[in-house]
């Protein structure tokens, strides 16, 4: 019986500012044919690291970091797509999952999901952001994108999809703080790209908020029962929220004031 050789594989991770922590992300994905970093212009140590890896392509692009992703699978010349963020490490068991399919003549699925172990300032959460993980992980080139219309969506899929076997860990925001700045540069490229705005009122921004944190640290993802860990989650993830609505409100009346006013800082 002749051995299929196994199909290629590029992992596309997005990255800025991260040679603190993707280093055990780089070693978890060695073992992929391409490494395609699409980088923001990292200031750091970032290119020296992921350039030390013989089969990584490091490519330079200030875009949105979905666009990035897409850019970065687009320049691939592999099979099939693994789709990792600087803080994400496979796990041995998800590695052997992914080969297994890569081996096979006819893979029964064009994607696959994949579930994540997540990690917040070092603790393990299982309820709230950390119930039920399941991400468009693994797929077949040609078979996924990104709208790139949000900082914070699915990727947009054909085909058949399946889930792997084994998690991946993923160690979001080592600290409070971390995360408050990426809020803010996230929440600032949402409402940078908001081509239609309107009027937000008190109620819908307290509505809003309130709703959120209620679904996730009370039912029905239960942030709750991991303890004090959960509700800072929570907390931050609803403040998030609110922020978002801030800035929208800010927008809609800063573009009725400019109109009436010759001064850009009205």
């Amino acid at each position: 019986m002749i051995n299929m050789p196994r199909k290629k594989i590029a992992v596309v991770i997005p990255t800025y500012n991260v040679e603190k922590f993707i280093g055990p992300t780089l070693e978890s994905v060695s073992w992929c044919d391409e490494i395609i970093i699409v980088d923001m212009l990292s200031t750091d140590g970032t290119k020296k690291l992921c350039t030390s890896y013989p089969n990584c392509r490091f490519l330079e692009k200030k875009d949105y970091i979905y666009a990035n992703v897409n850019f970065g699978i687009e320049q691939a010349s592999s099979d099939w797509i693994l789709r990792l963020d600087s803080d994400e490490v496979l796990t041995s068991e998800l590695k052997q999952s992914i080969i297994e399919i890569l081996e096979m003549e006819n893979p029964p699925f064009d994607g696959y999901y994949a579930m994540s172990n997540v990690f917040f300032m070092g603790y393990h959460l299982k309820h709230g952001f950390g119930k039920n993980n399941w991400r468009k992980t693994f797929f077949k080139k040609g078979f996924a994108k990104y709208n790139a219309q949000s900082e914070h969506e699915d990727l947009v899929s054909s085909g058949n999809w399946g889930k792997l076997k084994g998690l991946y860990n993923h160690y979001t925001n080592p600290t409070i703080s971390a995360w408050v700045q990426k809020i803010n540069y996230y929440t600032d490229k949402d409402i940078e790209r908001l081509k239609q705005t309107k009027n937000i009122s008190a109620f819908r921004i307290l509505y809003v908020t309130l709703r959120w944190f209620q679904r996730y640290y009370f039912y029905p993802y239960q942030a709750f029962r991991d303890g004090m860990p959960g509700f800072i989650v929570a907390c931050i993830a609803a403040a998030g929220l609110m922020i978002l609505e801030c800035k929208h409100w800010e927008k809609h009346n800063r573009l009725i004031k400019n109109k009436t006013s010759n001064h850009p800082n009205v």
